[in-house]
């Protein structure tokens, strides 16, 4: 079960999720890696969708660095602001579509 999620290793086994990752880190077993492609919607003042996909993407649509996207994302966060979001992960939506 080396590279299972905890979450899933628990409802295999009848554990519960922190106590597998308990017995895991413990033992030296890795850990799942986390396989999505976060994607980002940036926003112009008026709502309108300036650019979507990932950091890389939108930096390249933009013509700014990836760190910028990044601060910007951040920055959005923080302010509580809506022109810079990050989406869920690719990873995460696929998982969705097969249950």
């Amino acid at each position: 079960m080396s590279g299972s999620s905890a979450k899933s290793i628990g409802d295999k086994l009848g554990f519960c999720e922190s106590g597998i990752r308990y017995w895991k880190k413990k033992s030296g077993i890795p850990s799942a890696r986390r396989r999505g492609t976060t994607q980002y919607t940036f926003y112009d003042r008026k709502g309108n969708v300036r650019a979507f996909g990932t950091a890389r993407e939108i930096a390249d649509q933009l013509g700014i660095k990836i760190s910028s996207v990044y601060e910007r994302v951040c920055l959005a966060k923080r302010l509580g602001r809506r022109n810079a979001v990050r989406e869920e992960s690719l990873q995460e939506i696929r998982s969705e579509e097969k249950c």
